[in-house]
This record gives C-alpha cells, structure tokens and sequence, in this order.
C-alpha cells in the first residue's frame, strides 16, 4: 500500500551496513492527527537511501513517499503473527527549522544596549 505523510523530522538514523549489498536508514516522523501524537519509523534502503531531503535536520517539516507492507511470521508458540513496515522512496523538505538568532546585545537589556550604542557612529541604521 502506498503512503505520502507530511511530518516533522524527529530522528536522523546513521546509515547501516547490514551486508555486502543491503543497507538502510531510518528517519522517524512525528506527526499529529486528531489531536493525538503520532510517531513513524521509515526505512530507506539501498539505492532509496540517496533519495533523503539533502542537509535534512530534526524538527524539518517533510513530506515522504512509500509503502506499508507486512509480513507474516510464526511465533514461538506456533501461532500466526503479523509485523507492518514503513520504506520510504521519497523525500521532501517542506519547511525548514527556524534558525536561531544571533543575540547582539551582549547579554544586556535591549534599551541598554540601544543607550551605550557608540555617539560616534552617525549611521541612520
């Protein structure tokens, strides 16, 4: 089944050498939805990898492609169990983190910091 979200970057996983020829890494989503948070892990593998927002940081606005799939496994017991995946195909930046701002006034109060401004400096700006 195939998925396209719009979440918040809440984790950047390192990419992982599983074997020779397969490799992955996880970028977890954090989203919300009727009021309730929600959190998703999907995996880009191999050739997808490269398709990762470039310069990506948490708390980014993206949008990601893919597909849901599960898989069967039997359990300890014997019984049935059933596990879901996200892989990840795309993604997107929508929006990026606000950057923080630089404080120019050395620590003092802002008004303080206007009033010891250099009388010499007869800039307008």
């Amino acid at each position: 089944m195939k998925f396209k979200t719009i979440g918040k970057v809440y984790t950047i996983g390192d990419r992982k050498e599983i074997t020779d020829s397969f490799s992955k890494k996880e970028l977890v989503l954090e989203a919300e939805e009727n009021g309730y948070r929600k959190i998703y892990c999907i995996e880009f593998a191999n050739d997808y990898i490269k398709n990762l927002a470039t310069n990506l940081e948490i708390g980014d606005t993206v949008e990601v492609s893919g597909s849901a799939e599960s898989r069967e496994y039997t359990k300890k017991d014997g019984s049935q169990g059933y596990f879901t995946s996200f892989k990840g195909f795309g993604c997107h930046i929508k929006n990026k983190q606000a950057q923080p701002v630089e404080d120019v006034t050395g620590g003092r109060d802002l008004d303080q910091a206007i009033a010891n401004d250099d009388p010499n400096d007869d800039l307008p700006f």
